[in-house]
């Protein structure tokens, strides 16, 4: 079933993937930033249109400007970032398409990149739905950035699967569009030497992986990033590494400036910080996420913060039910929202108590605690056992079916 809303999403969350099983990539990625790949296909009504909108306590002079704030900028295309799709759905995917709306004349360069979009975008997940198996997801996750010169985005495209070992295969990609040249950026354009590049990274990567053998390293995308809100930037170059006989593809962001060198996550909410991209109305998935904190709410003051690992349940409970389950087995009765006595619960492991699947959460914030102490729920529908656990050991407290099915609390 398809959602159009943007907060109930299940097991969306996860952390540090980068290898073939627990923790990389597999499988050939192909080009992204081309002109020459935008097919000639013009395109649909978008599904949901998103544009950037404006923090009213905001200044002008950030880096990150809505781009309806930027249209009078002398020479500036009148364009703006929004969303050719933009959907969620409840077994696990994720679709935020990009598309750039513009005003005025016909313009034949963002044309390609909308072209491209569609064709890059929306048609591979169209024929991933169409084959995919029970034991597969895909998300498309885009991140959009706007300032005085610059519109671009940032998309990663990642297919999960999870039988028999857990794997995932994608790209990361960037769209840069100069609004003021009217010209769509590509890496060779910006004078950079690509072989210097590739040695620099090469070396910084050996200094942590050691026991790797490098195969490849390959430039996939980039970011202009303004200084302090002028047109001065430094470049983010966006990379693909892959190790160890192909085996192993991860992603990662470089700034030859700076030499910071960081894994990109793209299983990850949020790669990016909150303050560089653009807030979108209605927001992406990133946007729901309150830094810190977490983003699915069960009720008022009570807060699902996601899944450390990304599970993949079946017929069972997802982490979120379970989780809300748990809330109202344990604290709800001794519970009232003042408005900041909030309660954050995170699925920490998938573990078995006697004979049972059950999902470890964590509890902090206003019912947290300095002890060892955490809580486990079965995921079985037929089950749903309640455990604390402390030290390794399990005690049973009861069965979230003693108030009533779960699901009927997050329905």
């Amino acid at each position: 079933m398809k959602q159009t809303i943007l907060k109930v999403i299940p097991f969306f969350l996860t952390l540090a993937v980068c290898a073939c099983e627990a923790g990389g990539g597999t499988g050939e990625t192909s080009g992204f930033n081309s002109v020459t790949d935008a097919v000639l296909k013009e395109r649909d009504t978008p599904t949901a249109a998103v544009t950037a909108v404006t923090d009213e306590t905001s200044s002008t002079d950030e880096t990150h400007l809505p781009a309806e704030n930027i249209w009078g900028f002398a020479g500036a295309v009148n364009m703006s970032i929004t969303l050719n799709t933009q959907e969620y759905y409840e077994n696990g995917d994720i679709v935020e398409i990009p598309y750039f709306e513009y005003t005025g004349e016909k313009n034949e360069v963002i044309d390609s990149i909308n072209r491209l979009f569609n064709q890059g975008l929306q048609m591979r997940y169209e024929e991933f739905d169409e084959r995919r198996s029970s034991y597969e997801t895909m998300e498309i996750k885009t991140y959009p950035f706007t300032d005085e010169q610059y519109s671009q985005v940032v998309v990663s495209s990642v297919i999960y699967n999870f039988n028999p070992d857990y794997t995932w295969a994608g790209e990361l990609q960037s769209v840069n569009y100069d609004k003021l040249n009217n010209k769509w950026i590509q890496f060779s354009d910006l004078g950079i030497d690509e072989n210097n590049i590739i040695d620099e990274v090469s070396r910084l990567y050996m200094q942590e992986n050691k026991n790797d053998v490098i195969d490849g390293v390959k430039v996939t995308g980039f970011l202009l990033r303004p200084q302090n809100g002028s047109i001065a930037e430094f470049t983010e170059i966006l990379l693909e590494i892959t190790v160890n006989g192909g085996n192993d593809v991860s992603f990662y962001s470089y700034c030859s400036g700076t030499d910071e060198f960081f894994l990109f996550e793209p299983s990850k909410a949020v790669p990016f910080s909150h303050n560089d991209m653009d807030r979108m109305d209605p927001p992406l998935l990133y946007d729901t996420i309150d830094e810190g904190e977490g983003y699915m709410p069960i009720t008022d003051g009570i807060i699902y913060t996601g899944s450390v690992y990304k599970i993949n349940h079946g017929n069972n409970m997802s982490p979120y039910e379970a989780a809300s389950g748990l809330y109202y087995r344990l604290f709800h009765e001794d519970y009232i929202y003042s408005g900041e006595n909030r309660v954050f619960i995170q699925c920490v492991d998938l573990v078995e108590i006697d004979g049972l699947k059950c999902y470890s959460f964590s509890v902090s914030g206003y019912f947290g605690n300095d002890s060892d102490i955490t809580y486990a729920v079965s995921w079985n529908y037929d089950n749903q056992s309640v455990y604390e656990v402390s030290g390794g050991v399990s005690r049973i407290i009861g069965s979230i079916l003693d108030l009533g099915s779960a699901k009927a609390y997050w329905e």
